[in-house]
């Protein structure tokens, strides 16, 4: 018997309605709080997305995009003190960076550290050619040994005129020499200083005055009570005092208004008269 084929049977037309929901479709359910005319945001700028929505630029966005060096627009005033807080041999860089930055080291106040530089001669150079006032200088103790009349020269430079800080460090040696008198031609304007490794003397340190020196240091030096007392004692508003292995004073008595700080370490040598009595009579030490 012949059997016959099925006719295929015909697609129904849909009518046209509302559009599915989301669960229907299979997609993420949409909290109903949400307006259906809510537009979700655009990640991408000017997409149909809300503009006020759109990130502010970072601060020097636009300096970068124009190729703009703010900092070099800075008076010189102010570029020569942030040249001043680098150490010497960066200080020394910032000539090759522009033009504009050419001339502005030899006229920033110096911050000059000897340890840090190969030689001499170098620091002889840059004194030398140096035309604004010193801010500060360091130098390695056993200089005053080898080079006295090199170390005299660096002192009576005009580069150090004023000078704020001086830091004559302790290094390995067995002698101690005089400093020399120069180094206290900057005692009205000095803030902090430290002396290593050498012999004050009474001529010179008895009349001297320190109106500004808030921090001393004397460390492996030769020092009288009579000068260590005077010291003291002209030094107005000094408020850190470190005495460390020092000679010369049997008794050290502090009398000072403003002194906060003392830091003692003493030393003994058969030869020279050491530490026997430390007495604070009058500080404001806490």
């Amino acid at each position: 018997m012949e059997t016959l084929a099925a006719a295929p049977r015909r697609a129904k037309r849909r009518k046209p309605g509302a559009p599915k929901s989301p669960e229907q479709e299979g997609g993420a359910n949409i909290s109903p709080l949400v307006p259906a005319t809510s537009a979700p945001y655009s990640s991408t700028p000017g997409a149909g997305g809300d503009e006020s929505h759109i990130q502010d630029r970072p601060p020097g966005a636009e300096a970068e995009e124009d190729g703009v060096d703010r900092i070099s627009r800075l008076p010189d005033a102010i570029l020569g003190e942030v040249i001043s807080l680098l150490a010497t041999k960066d200080a020394a860089r910032t000539r090759i960076l522009a033009t504009r930055w050419r001339h502005l080291w030899r006229s920033a106040p110096l911050n000059l550290d000897g340890g840090d530089l190969l030689t001499i001669d170098v620091v002889s150079r840059i004194l030398y050619a140096h035309r604004a006032p010193g801010r500060r200088f360091r130098f390695p103790a056993q200089h005053l040994q080898y080079y006295p009349a090199i170390v005299d020269a660096w002192l009576r430079s005009p580069a150090l005129d004023n000078l704020q800080k001086i830091d004559c460090f302790a290094t390995d040696g067995l002698k101690l020499p005089p400093q020399p008198a120069s180094t206290f031609r900057f005692s009205s304007s000095l803030c902090v200083a430290t002396f290593s490794q050498c012999h004050l003397s009474d001529d010179i340190t008895l009349a001297l005055q320190f109106p500004r020196l808030k921090k001393l240091a004397l460390q492996r030096v030769i020092i009288s009570e009579n000068s260590l007392h005077s010291i003291i004692a002209a030094s107005p508003v000094l408020e850190c005092l470190l005495l460390r292995r020092f000679f010369g004073c049997r008794c050290v008595r502090i009398n000072s208004s403003c002194l906060t700080s003392i830091g003692v370490s003493a030393a003994y040598d058969r030869t020279m008269a050491y530490l026997e009595e430390f007495i604070v009579e009058d500080a404001p030490l806490p």
